[in-house]
């Protein structure tokens, strides 16, 4: 009946409205019925104790195994590190103690040229004054004065490089 009010509608002739309804057909169930319905609640069955105890365990052990075997790479390559900062110590401290006399160098230089036009004065010395207690020994200037004829930043950047490295 509703395929002849659709038809009708939009215009459709009334024979094709028989050969449509012939060829719908409904959904039926199977020849034989449908199954029994499972309406049991199926739980799955939970690990064991001893399975839960073994599978812990072997997780542990391949871990343990795993840091002995890094661990030993680690202080290995940490133990060559240690060795060549060490072998590399003189060569560093020689390099840096090289700097520091081209420095005084440079800021005994810079301090002549400074005060060339200034009579009696002697580089070395404050108003005739020597600044170095004792000819004999060695006198490291502070940073103020290492660092006099530079820009402050610089100072600050040497300095606080220093602190870094202890």
């Amino acid at each position: 009946m509703v395929f002849y009010h659709i038809a009708v509608r939009s215009g459709l002739p009334c024979d094709l409205i028989g050969n449509m309804a012939a060829s719908i057909k409904q959904e039926m169930p199977p020849k034989g019925g449908y199954g029994p319905i499972d309406w049991k609640q199926r739980i799955p069955r939970a690990l064991s104790g001893t399975r839960i105890l073994l599978g812990a365990t072997a997780f542990w052990g391949l871990c343990v195994a795993k840091k002995l075997y890094f661990n030993e790479i680690y202080l290995s390559e940490n133990r060559e590190m240690s060795d060549s900062r060490t072998a590399m110590w003189p060569f560093l401290l020689a390099e840096e103690q090289r700097l520091e006399i081209r420095r005084w160098r440079e800021n005994r230089d810079y301090e002549n040229e400074l005060m060339k036009d200034v009579d009696g004065w002697v580089t070395g010395t404050f108003f005739g004054e020597k600044v170095y207690v004792d000819d004999e020994r060695c006198y490291s200037p502070s940073g103020i004065e290492f660092y006099a004829h530079n820009k402050a930043s610089t100072y600050n950047h040497h300095f606080y490089k220093r602190l870094q490295r202890f």
